[in-house]
């Protein structure tokens, strides 16, 4: 037996988790996060075996035609940020397949985002650069996931010029608390700003933190504080939250978003 065929990729699906402008309070687009089932509930469990077994290629594709699914029900403007590992965007199977077509037409009003994962890591900056300049001749953006600090890596990562740089929840949770969180933060913030990329911070679940974030001058954020990932996503979307509700474009109605998600099946990393 094929070793893939141990894991239903039609079991497979996406939830989706709201990105925040933190100024005006305002959802500017959505990470798509893959979810399976059984013991394969945990994204980073199904990656690794994947990476094992030597088919994380075609489930790491499969996984980004759920995430772009969704596509039609989001408002003109907002944003699709999707997950992708750097073997695939460096890989001949990604060039020769069906999402640049997929994209054509699309992408200008409803940006796609491709945030390289952890894995990139493992990667050499050159291949990795080829699929990003394929990327950007489908005129998507690129975003740099979980950054946890400046080192040599991410240095040489900004390169590539990023579109966002993603700064990781490990050290945005608890910011408020901890000074030294707060120069790593600083650091990130300093070091984006002279490559014009836009920062977003992952895991926020409080006021503290969120505000500090806004004292920092960083313009986007995601998680709990907000709303966790949900699977089922309306083209108007809007969640109640401590200080408020998302404000709708202009001239649309809202809902109050309704939250059904499993808190057992959110996991980091991955996602």
């Amino acid at each position: 037996m094929i070793e893939k065929e141990m894991i239903d990729f039609n079991s497979l699906h996406s939830v989706y988790q709201p990105i925040v402008d933190i100024e005006k309070n305002r959802i500017v687009g959505y990470e798509a996060l893959i979810r399976g089932k059984g013991k394969w509930a945990n994204p980073e469990k199904l990656f690794h075996y994947a990476y094992e077994k030597g088919f994380v290629i075609p489930l790491d594709l499969e996984c980004i035609h759920k995430a772009l699914d969704i596509l039609p029900a989001l408002s003109l403007g907002q944003m699709l940020f999707v997950n992708i590992e750097p073997i695939t965007l460096s890989s001949h199977l990604f060039r020769q397949s069906d999402f640049g077509k997929l994209l054509q037409g699309i992408q200008k009003k409803k940006p796609v985002v491709f945030e390289l994962t952890e894995g990139m890591k493992s990667r050499s900056i050159p291949l990795i650069q080829k699929g990003v300049q394929m990327l950007r001749r489908w005129d998507c953006q690129l975003a740099l996931d979980d950054v946890r600090g400046i080192g040599v890596k991410f240095l040489e990562l900004l390169k590539l010029k990023p579109d966002y740089i993603k700064i990781d929840r490990s050290i945005v949770q608890g910011l408020s608390k901890n000074s030294f969180l707060q120069r790593m933060v600083r650091e990130i913030v300093g070091v984006s700003q002279g490559y014009d990329a836009h920062l977003i911070a992952e895991g926020v679940e409080n006021l503290h933190d969120l505000n500090l974030l806004k004292r920092m001058k960083i313009r986007f954020s995601q998680g709990f504080y907000y709303a966790k990932p949900e699977k089922e996503l309306k083209k108007i979307l809007a969640a109640k939250t401590p200080n408020g509700l998302f404000k709708p474009e202009a001239g649309q109605n809202f809902r109050r978003y309704k939250l059904s998600f499993d808190a057992e099946n959110d996991y980091g990393s991955r996602k």
